[in-house]
Parts: structure tokens; sequence; C-alpha cells
């Protein structure tokens, strides 16, 4: 079972990527996935699915998978263990059973996962039946750390501060390196994506055994049921815009504390060159 994983920091362009891979004929994309108890569980925290439907359960697709995998477990979504980490290997039995079930359903020869989350990454590469290629995605640290600051990741007492930002985009980054550095996995800039999709999703595709489809660059024109993610997920436009609001709302200050303090996430980054296939 292909899967493409998308491990990043947040507010770097994963829902983006996400997208455009989900774009491709191949491909079927589930979005942050490891979200989907708080769509499918008792509480219900979060509910519309991304193609319009009231509820994960009521939209068509979902409701399939739903069926496909009552008929093969006797489990439903909301009891599959898809990110409890007490029980790992019912955890990684559950998330193969989920992925199977969507390609399944689906008919894609591969699915992206975008959950970004270093410790599901692990999980998934030691799982069994699961083939994962982990794509990771930077942006330039300035713009991750002010789209974080202007988020709800703000009234995190680790994300209160400058320095707490700066050394989260370093970590983060050090983790995924850490993690792939040795196996095959791609590596792409979000900036370099919003300018020149066709010239990163080219050789991307080819990592995964693909060819890149035109229809790609054209993301909001495919049905999406993508679990998670900015609201990007839900527009109907296919506008590309490279956001750069650092460049006017950082002082010159904030600007050179951030380009030193993440040097060692930028550098955990470039390690194997973007845009190229690097490991064994």
């Amino acid at each position: 079972m292909k899967v493409v994983y998308i491990a990043s920091s947040p507010h770097s362009g994963s829902t983006l990527l996400d997208l455009m891979l989900n774009g491709h004929s191949g491909a079927f994309t589930v979005g942050e996935i490891r979200q989907l108890p708080k769509f499918v569980g008792p509480e219900q925290l979060m509910k519309r699915c991304t193609c319009g439907a009231p509820s994960i359960i009521e939209c068509p697709f979902w409701h399939e998978v739903d069926a496909v995998v009552q008929a093969r477990t006797g489990q439903t979504l909301g009891t599959l263990n898809i990110d409890r980490y007490d029980d790992l290997d019912g955890c990684r039995r559950d998330n193969l059973v989920l992925f199977e079930a969507v390609a399944a359903v689906s008919g894609a020869g591969f699915i992206v996962d975008s959950s970004k989350d270093v410790h599901r990454l692990e999980l998934l590469l030691s799982a069994p039946g699961l083939d994962v290629l982990p794509v990771f995605l930077a942006r330039n640290p300035k713009g991750q750390i002010l789209s974080m600051t202007r988020s709800g990741e703000r009234k995190n007492r680790q994300f209160a501060s400058l320095l707490g930002l700066i050394g989260f985009y370093c970590l983060q980054n050090s983790k995924i390196d850490r993690l792939i550095r040795d196996r095959p996995h791609f590596r792409v800039r979000y900036e370099d994506l919003v300018r020149n999709p066709e010239a990163v999703l080219s050789p991307l595709m080819k990592a995964i055994g693909y060819e890149y489809e035109p229809g790609q660059r054209d993301f909001a024109e495919h049905e999406r049921h993508n679990v998670g993610g900015n609201r990007m997920r839900r527009k109907k436009s296919n506008e590309l815009r490279l956001d750069e609001a650092w460049r006017r709302d950082l002082n010159f200050f904030q600007k050179v504390a951030i380009d030193i303090g993440t040097i060692p996430g930028r550098y955990a980054f470039r390690r194997a060159g973007a845009h190229g296939l690097a490991g064994k």
C-alpha cells in the first residue's frame, strides 16, 4: 500500500501540496487523517467534510469507506486506532486497514497523508504492509513563524515567544531529517512550489512512480474529501499567491533573530538538497 506522507512544521504549505497531489488521477488524499477522531468520535469536535457534506459519516465517500472497514474488521471509522500510541501494534494495523479501505473505494494507486506529525511518520514507516515515501516540506522560517504567531498556536506556552517558535522550527526540521535521511524521501520548498508547481511536482511524481499531470495545477477542480488542513481546502479558486507578509510585518531585529536562530533547522532541511530524491 503506497502512502505519500507530508512531514513539516505547521503553516508550511502542506494543504497546498496535499491538494496538488490530490489532483493526480492516481492519487487520493486523506488530508491530516490523524485528526479523524475529531470528526467521527463521540464528541465530533469538527464535522463538515471538505466536499460540503454536513459530516464525515454523511459524506457518501467516507460512508462507503466506513462500510468497507466494518465489513473487513467489524470496527467503524470511529473505533479505529488512528493516532493513539499506547497500542502501537493496533495503531499500525488500523492505519493499514484505513488506507486499504480508502484505496478500495477511491481506486487510487497511492494515498496522501498530510498529517505532518513526526511521531506518526515514524509509526507508519514501521507498519507492515505500508510503503511510505516521506516528503519533507519546508518554508522560509520568517514566513512560517509569522504565520504561527497569527494562529491558534500562539496560545500554546511553547509558542508564546519568538524564541520558542525558533526553537520549534529547528527541532521539528531536525527530527524529520534524522528520521528520513537514510531512506528514500523527497524535499520540497513551499516558495518553489508556489512559484513553479510543475518544476517541483514533476520530479516528485517520478519519485512516487507516476508522471506529472497538468491537472494537478488546477487543484480546486478536483473532488476533495481530505480531513483537516487550512481553509484553502474548501476554496474553489486555483489562484496561487506567495505569502511573504513577513517582509512587511516583521521588523529588522525579528528578521535577524529568525535568520540566525533557525540556521540549524535550515541546515537540516538542506542536508540532502531540496527537490531531490535522497536516501538509499
